[in-house]
């Protein structure tokens, strides 16, 4: 009844939050750790959230962590002390945030096309897997029959013949394998009138 109301996909949504809000939680703790050492080059690390956002949630979490990677990182140095970040010039922040945001997009994209197409590759195999079992159901059925049943390509040739079939045409059923073609079975007379 839950999965109907969408209650699994509320569950898996607020996960993800949870989980995005950890992955800014944890970036965040190792920014301020990694500042005490190495100063205004921990601007280095403030594209992971984006990467993690993106690969974690496709490219709307990617472009959303881009989005906001810039205002949380002059909190970031903010926080830590650094009062003056005018020294950041506007046109670099422009750049790195379109940057941010571009890369946050396409990573999430590269994402959601892994995951789309492993979902088309796993609806393929179910409908494979269904058409083989539907086949094989076929097969049996037939092969439980008193009458022939056969089925024939384009060319004209046997794709299948039950069992009765084998015994009445008097072939075995490696000989239909390697190729049987259907005229064969007919007089030399009436091959003519069958075509």
């Amino acid at each position: 009844m839950r999965k109907y109301l969408g209650g699994e996909k509320t569950q898996s949504f607020r996960a993800r939050i949870l989980l995005y809000l950890g992955v800014f939680l944890v970036y965040a703790l190792i920014f301020l750790y990694i500042y005490q050492f190495i100063s205004r080059a921990a601007i280095g690390v403030t594209l992971l959230p984006v990467v993690i956002a993106a690969s974690v949630f496709g490219r709307w979490g990617g472009f959303t962590a881009g989005l906001f990677s810039i205002p949380i990182n002059a909190l970031l140095y903010i926080l830590v002390g650094e009062r003056d970040i005018s020294s950041f010039s506007i046109e670099n922040l422009f750049v790195s945030h379109i940057s941010f945001i571009i890369i946050g997009f396409v990573i999430g994209y590269l994402r959601d096309l892994r995951e789309e197409l492993k979902k088309k590759l796993s609806e393929r195999e179910q409908a494979d897997d269904a058409l083989l079992e539907s086949e094989q159901r076929f097969r049996e059925f037939a092969n439980l029959l008193p009458q022939i049943v056969w089925e024939l390509d384009k060319k004209g040739f046997f794709t299948f013949v039950n069992d009765e079939g084998l015994k009445i045409f008097g072939y075995t059923q490696d000989e239909m394998d390697k190729g049987v073609q259907s005229l064969s079975l007919l007089v030399p007379e009436d091959r003519a009138r069958a075509l």
